[in-house]
């Protein structure tokens, strides 16, 4: 329960600094992801951030952790793994997102272990205050 409060501490901050308008966050991952039943798998999330604005936008979050944080929930909203939390240490962190917007790509590494093959997920992504989800299925190699 503590780490659910957490995470909700956490989105609330980053609703907080809710996205300016022209701004929106797209995070793709591949639509099944193999995962071993046991040890970590790694996925790369294809984030995209849309700055329809004509002119670069800051976007500040409290403290360098929070630039990056998700969380993955099953099919009936259950929490199964994430970085959600962050220690409360109030440094703000500052980026300028281009006129033109801005793509990376960003290394996951998830607890194959906590995953079910045919089973739905839905992963969360927060980047910048900017929130994004996508869908995936795990198959087992």
């Amino acid at each position: 329960m503590w780490k659910s409060l957490i995470l909700a501490a956490m989105l609330a901050g980053a609703a907080a600094s809710a996205a300016p308008a022209g701004v929106s966050l797209t995070a793709t991952l591949p639509p099944v992801i193999y995962m071993t039943p046991s040890g970590p798998s790694v996925a790369t999330v294809i984030v995209a951030v849309a700055n329809t604005t004509g002119a670069p936008v800051r976007l500040t979050v409290p403290n360098s952790c929070g630039i990056s944080l998700w969380n993955v929930t099953d099919s009936q909203g259950n929490d199964i793994e994430g970085r959600t939390i962050c220690p409360m240490i109030y440094q703000p962190q500052s980026w300028s997102v281009p006129a033109a917007g801005r793509h990376d790509n960003v290394t996951i590494v998830f607890d194959g272990a906590k995953y079910r093959a045919g089973e739905i997920y839905t992963f969360h992504y927060r980047y910048w205050g900017l929130a994004a989800d996508t869908i995936f299925k795990i198959a087992r190699p």
